[in-house]
This record gives C-alpha cells, structure tokens and sequence, in this order.
C-alpha cells in the first residue's frame, strides 16, 4: 500500500499533524498564532534552566519568568557568543563519550 492510500484510507489530511492514541489517529490541534518553536531539551540542560528560573525571583521582585522567556533568553545571548562554537563542541563531545563509556 502506497503512502498516498494510507493517507485516503485513514483520512488524513496534507500539513496537518496527527497523533496515535489506542490504535487511533488523534488530530493534533495547533494556534496558528503560535510562532513558538518547540525544541526538545536534555534534562540536564532543562534543570539548568528551571535552576536560573528560580533564581531570577531575586532579580525581578520576587516575578518568576515564564520558561519560555528564560530558554528564549539563555539562547538569544549565548548563539550569539563567539565562544558559542566551542561550549556546544565541548558539550556535544561529553555527552558523545558519556554514551561509550
């Protein structure tokens, strides 16, 4: 069965986003005015940042940021850092050995 028949029989529609629950293709609904992108994070990276999320309470009068922002704001800074190369280098190496070891 070719990908389009699949496509027919199941009723999908082109662009649209879908997700299997119980053996059933479940319509994923989207805002279309959501520019938001969605990324998926190591956890390690993920508790870092809900760590400097916390800590920003001190610095805004005790209004904890939304993750979005910290996320948005650790990755506007730091892409833009000529040492950015490196420190993502350097990362993607340990966590390259650490899957050998």
């Amino acid at each position: 069965m070719s990908n389009a028949e699949i496509i027919e029989e199941l009723d999908l529609k082109e662009g649209h986003l879908y997700v299997l629950k119980d053996g059933i293709f479940e319509e994923i609904i989207t805002d279309p005015e959501d520019n938001l992108r969605k990324i998926r994070i190591i956890s390690d990276a993920f508790e870092s940042a809900v760590n400097l999320q916390k800590r920003m309470r001190t610095n805004l009068e005790g209004y904890k940021p939304d993750l979005t922002m910290v996320c948005s704001a650790i990755l506007h800074f730091f892409a833009n850092d000529p040492k950015a190369t490196n420190v993502v280098r350097d990362y993607v190496l340990s966590k390259f050995s650490a899957l050998n070891e």
